[in-house]
């Protein structure tokens, strides 16, 4: 098993044993998430590993964990991010054109004023 999965699971295991802390004792925590305290106890001494446990008992224990299913995607660095906005913008019929850009404008006009400004002077 790769380095990373050994460290995210001794993080579900050290959390599940702040769980029990956090609630008390293994009563308390079988109260306030409806898991079983056999269940709890299994975990907690170690006869059945918390990394085995049901997807959903980790959700009882840990109501507020977040999963992310993916890696995000890279950051596109400006070039390419100037390069799909520009296409995007060819693509548009001219009343489109014009309707993005007074949107544009509306959402930052201290922005576009003095562009305009530069621009008309020419």
């Amino acid at each position: 098993m790769k380095r990373l999965d050994q460290t995210k699971i001794q993080q579900l295991k050290e959390a599940f044993l702040r769980a029990i802390d956090l609630a008390g004792n293994v009563h308390r925590l079988h109260l306030n998430t409806q898991v079983s305290e056999a269940s709890l106890n299994r975990y907690r001494s170690g006869r059945q590993d918390i990394v085995n446990a049901p997807f959903f008992t980790l959700l009882q224990i840990f109501p507020d964990i977040e999963l992310r299913y993916f890696p995000p995607d890279p950051p596109e660095d400006d070039a390419m991010l100037e390069e799909r906005m520009v296409k995007m913008f060819r693509d548009l019929s001219k009343e489109e054109r014009i309707k993005c850009l007074t949107l544009i404008a509306a959402q930052f006009p201290d922005r576009v004023k003095p562009a305009l400004k530069k621009n008309s002077a020419k």
